[in-house]
């Protein structure tokens, strides 16, 4: 019985030995202008002036949530 794997792949006809081309150098980045930087629309309605009388009540409302929910979580055993 004959061995069927005896198998020999063909020889590349232009084989090239040499070592691949160097790679170009890797970019290295800058510190980005801070004139350039957009703040983002929430930031930028913050400061534009002093808080609005609607704007406190909301910033109040939501401490007060905050704190139910903190307690809430506490009696629950959700937190320590």
């Amino acid at each position: 019985m004959e061995d069927s794997f005896e198998f020999t792949p063909d020889a590349e006809s232009q084989g090239d030995l040499s070592p691949p081309p160097r790679k170009p150098p890797t970019a290295v980045s800058v510190a980005p202008d801070s004139a350039a930087v957009e703040l983002p629309i929430a930031v930028r309605a913050w400061r534009r002036g002093p808080p609005t009388l609607v704007a406190s009540a909301v910033s109040t409302l939501f401490d007060v949530l905050d704190l139910i929910g903190d307690t809430i979580a506490e009696k629950a055993g959700l937190r320590p």
